[in-house]
């Protein structure tokens, strides 16, 4: 906990247990550092909140503001999350929302805001469950239609190859997970990257025989691919 904590407990210079330190030494000696906790920069969400501030979601603003997706669009299992700016039409936000009819919640019983009131204008969207799979499915086979990359050729003799086709410039990052999801090793992080087509030569000897997923990762879209480690 950081020294300058609102709580009071961590400016107390009484021991919790006799012999012990105390809570104000612990905090005077603790390292709110990444990556064990985040330094924002946010105008209204600092890395320690001052006393009465509600905690919000800020779509992981530390990351975003350098390409990449919050933390819960990176892990969704389902991809059932998409992030990007409904400013841009051509983004994949903007294309589902104008595609199909979506809801937004109001307050804090997750009521849902109805139609043509005015509220507190969030900026989560929500599908109904009898569209969201068509939705997703959509933008996962528009997608496609633009290939992002190939490897080739299947990685063997400890090297894997991938070839990124990139149709404006871009931020890249790619990844390998286990069939299973796990993630298995950063092979790109968040390279700044010009129009173009790019080849990325990189080892993958230490990881063990089998299928995995590579996934190529740009600021407002992703590709994934089955690939086989021999």
């Amino acid at each position: 906990m950081p020294q300058n904590s609102p709580q009071g407990y961590w400016n107390s210079t009484t021991p919790f247990i006799n012999g012990s330190s105390n809570p104000k030494e612990v905090a005077n000696l603790a390292q709110f550092k990444p990556p064990y906790g985040n330094e924002y920069t946010h105008d209204d969400y600092k890395s320690v909140r001052k006393s009465g501030v509600v905690e919000k979601c800020i779509f992981c603003e530390h990351r975003t503001k350098v390409g990449k997706q919050p933390y819960c669009v990176e892990v969704c299992p389902s991809k059932a999350r998409i992030f990007g700016d409904k400013d841009d039409p051509e983004s994949s936000v903007s294309k589902l929302l104008a595609k199909y009819k979506s809801q937004s919640f109001q307050n804090n019983k997750g009521e849902f805001l109805p139609e043509n009131e005015k509220g507190t204008s969030p900026n989560v969207y929500y599908i109904n469950r009898e569209k969201r799979e068509e939705a997703i499915t959509g933008i996962v086979e528009e997608t496609k239609k633009e290939k992002l990359f190939t490897v080739y050729p299947n990685p063997a003799n400890g090297y894997m190859n991938i070839e990124v086709n990139l149709q404006n410039d871009d931020t890249v990052s790619i990844m390998l997970y286990d069939i299973s999801g796990k993630f298995a090793k950063q092979l790109l992080t968040n390279e700044y990257v010009p129009k173009g087509i790019h080849t990325y030569t990189r080892e993958v000897y230490n990881l063990k025989p089998g299928l995995y997923i590579c996934k190529v990762q740009l600021s407002n879209t992703f590709q994934s691919q089955r690939v086989v480690i021999y």
